[in-house]
């Protein structure tokens, strides 16, 4: 009677500790996900991840066991994970996904982990998000898909068929910067910065604007503080204009260099970007980048 009574109390303990985290489906093949999400009116959420991805490892210890987390995708999805990568130690659910696996990188372009792709209840895509987050930063980006307005795909159908729009292209923006879609990022803000005239730009409400689109070299952001440098120093407090350009010239330079296979000449890449830029003084950037760099071959030599 003792231990009856104990297991009175301990079940709905357990099955608290049972309903805490996000819960994955398993067993299911993806026509038969689609399925039960068309017949629960859910969305589709799905985890693409590699067993080599350090932050897809911390997403699933540390963000999706999390009660809230749980909460909010359990009522809104039907959740499910695609291991994008094959290993020795892969068992059978995941060999049966293979081809699935590769479907999924090829048709709706997954070249980044984590990757999150979303669902609407018919088993269109319609949101991607790439990269993790704490627990309510990535439920506030999961909510954008829930909504057309915000929804990545949606917005991007939309913006491509009206490109001059700045209602839309300030939505898309917002959606391809969560999508790491820096080249639609960049076209979408250039529109936005393209509706305003400089003195408008150049005021503290637009500081992040202006440095999110900058980050592609030769923007219209980018050339826009080049080309005032005084003008975005008096309105940011974070970095000033030579720095912020210095340092991203000096590292996509070097990032070409690594990508190539190529010998990195630090003294050759700033007399480059002097003639190519020359308002621009990138030997304080140079400095700093170099033990970065090294410290980096040494661990590839290593």
């Amino acid at each position: 009677m003792r231990k009856l009574i104990l297991m009175l109390f301990l079940v709905p303990t357990l099955l608290f500790a049972q309903s805490e985290g996000v819960k994955f489906e398993h067993g299911l093949n993806w026509n038969q996900i689609k399925e039960k999400a068309a017949k629960e009116n859910k969305f589709i959420f799905v985890d693409c991840f590699t067993t080599w991805c350090g932050p897809c490892k911390y997403m699933t210890s540390t963000i999706f066991p999390q009660a809230k987390v749980g909460d909010f995708f359990n009522a809104k999805f039907v959740n499910a994970k695609i291991q994008m990568d094959k290993t020795k130690e892969d068992n059978e659910e995941v060999k049966s996904w293979y081809t699935e696996a590769d479907r999924f990188a090829k048709d709706y372009k997954v070249v980044a982990y984590p990757t999150f792709l979303i669902f609407d209840s018919k088993g269109n895509l319609v949101h991607r998000i790439v990269g993790g987050g704490d627990a309510d930063g990535f439920i506030a980006k999961a909510q954008k898909a829930l909504d057309p307005n915000s929804q990545y795909e949606t917005l991007l159908a939309k913006f491509n068929a009206d490109p001059q729009n700045t209602t839309i292209a300030k939505a898309m923006a917002a959606a391809a910067k969560d999508a790491y879609d820096k080249e639609t990022q960049a076209k979408a803000e250039g529109v936005v910065l393209s509706s305003l005239s400089t003195d408008q730009i150049f005021t503290k409400d637009n500081v992040e604007l202006l440095l999110s689109s900058a980050s592609i070299k030769d923007s219209k952001a980018f050339n826009l503080i080049k080309d005032n440098p005084a003008k975005f120093d008096a309105i940011s407090e974070k970095v000033k204009a030579n720095d912020f350009l210095a340092k991203l010239l000096i590292g996509e330079a070097v990032n070409t260099k690594i990508q190539a296979k190529e010998a990195v000449d630090f003294a050759a890449i700033e007399k480059e970007l002097a003639q190519k830029y020359p308002t621009v003084n990138t030997e304080k950037a140079s400095l700093e980048m170099q033990p970065r760099y090294f410290s980096y071959t040494k661990t590839i030599l290593d």
